[in-house]
């Protein structure tokens, strides 16, 4: 997992997609959209579009799919024990359990793929005023 999340890293800082070039915090703001639609999504079409869009900007930020898929899948492996605990013979019940972390996951994924970490961890503004302060120290 630990060679997962540095390839993951890695591609933040040398990815060459639109989503690179794009500024930290409308991408911040668009993850944090899906999660929170994913997570309070009233109906499960509302969660299948969600998470089918979770999965175009993965895969448009030229990430490799076997890499989406081992990074983003992480968190399955908790969610199986809900979808066995929370079991109704249903068919609805288990797929909301599984897209809804899944689609959260994919979000994030995205994110740190396309972002790299200083621009993550800070709005760009402040990295520049921080810059010019330590300048004119």
């Amino acid at each position: 997992m630990i060679g997962t999340l540095a390839h993951v890293d890695y591609l933040a800082c040398t990815g060459k997609s639109p989503w690179h070039r794009a500024s930290a915090l409308p991408k911040l703001v668009l993850a944090l959209a899906l999660v929170m639609i994913a997570v309070f999504a009233p109906s499960l079409r509302l969660l299948i579009a969600v998470h089918l869009l979770a999965w175009a900007l993965a895969l448009s930020s030229r990430m490799p799919p076997r890499l989406v898929l081992a990074a983003a899948g992480y968190p399955l492996v908790f969610t199986a024990l809900f979808v066995i605990a929370r079991w109704d013979a249903t068919w609805a019940t288990p797929l909301r359990l599984v897209l809804r972390p899944l689609t959260a996951s994919l979000a994030a994924v995205w994110l740190v793929a396309t972002t790299p970490y200083p621009d993550r961890a800070a709005a760009m503004v402040l990295g520049v005023a921080t810059f010019m302060l330590w300048r004119t120290a």
